[in-house]
């Protein structure tokens, strides 16, 4: 099985768990459920180029950079990312904090989105692997022009 898939199926258990969780009225379990049913997808799109991060910021981080800022997915998916990441956060420990119902069904529906669009494009990607090849070369093509105008504007 590949790294991908494996990351895959994690994230499909997780995201099962928090579904469950929110139903019991355990928002807080909920919601971390939901983030790492987050991080693996991610961990998982990113495998599909070999890059493989060793911290949760440097999954969001790599997420928003390979695939947000190159235009593969929206933005949106990656503020929802980091989201609920800053969320399970919070509530994981802070004794002070307390989610409601309505947040918590929001960060799982955001969860269900991402893992879902994760999902299909990990599925294109391995069904067709020169398509896979293809898609690391234009990622690699935009983050040089990227650099490069970053570059530019520093130097002005």
């Amino acid at each position: 099985m590949s790294t991908a898939k494996a990351h895959l199926e994690k994230a499909i258990k997780r995201l099962s768990v928090a579904e469950k969780l929110l139903r019991d009225g355990e928002y807080e379990d909920a919601i971390s459920r939901a983030y790492y049913a987050m991080y693996h997808a991610a961990k998982a799109v990113l495998s599909t180029i070999n890059v493989f991060p060793k911290t949760h910021e440097g999954v969001v981080s790599e997420f928003g950079r390979r695939f947000v800022l190159t235009g593969i997915f929206p933005r949106e998916l990656g503020k929802t990312l980091a989201d609920a990441k800053a969320a399970r956060e919070t509530y994981e420990y802070s004794v002070t904090a307390t989610i409601e119902k309505p947040e918590a069904e929001t960060i799982l529906s955001n969860a269900q989105t991402f893992v879902n669009a994760i999902k299909k494009h990990v599925e294109k990607s391995e069904t067709d692997p020169a398509k896979a090849h293809t898609l690391l070369k234009e990622l690699r093509a935009k983050e040089e022009e990227r650099l490069e105008r970053l570059l530019r504007k520093y130097r002005t």
